[in-house]
Order: structure tokens, then sequence, then C-alpha cells
């Protein structure tokens, strides 16, 4: 995912797309213990899109926040 996927989302459009990430990264934290190293790429992978999201939430650029 990219910043410019990112920008111009919707307030509500970010919040859905945080809650998909987080879902994920929990669904994944429990299938590291199987896999091993292979799912912790990404996973990081997916710590870094929740950080674009939610960076992009918090500064107030986001369509529908006034």
């Amino acid at each position: 995912m990219k910043n410019s996927d990112i920008k111009g989302q919707s307030d509500i459009k970010l919040k859905e797309m945080e809650l998909g990430i987080r879902k994920q990264l929990v669904s994944m934290r429990l299938d590291v213990y199987n896999s091993g190293a292979k799912l912790n790429a990404k996973a990081r992978g997916l710590r870094k899109n929740l950080a674009r999201v939610l960076t992009s939430r918090n500064s107030g650029n986001v369509k529908g926040r006034k």
C-alpha cells in the first residue's frame, strides 16, 4: 500500500482500513508460531501499512473531517 493510495480517502474508509489491518495482524500473530520466519516479513509490511493509515488519519488531511 502506498501513501498515494491512502491520501484522499475519507475518515470512515481509513478507519475500515485500520481495522482490517489490525485483524490481519492478530490472526498472523497466531500463525507465526506455526510457520516461523516466513510471516515475519509480511507482518512488518502490515505494521508499516498501519502506521501509514494512522499517520494519514492523524495529519488532518482527510476528506470528510472538519
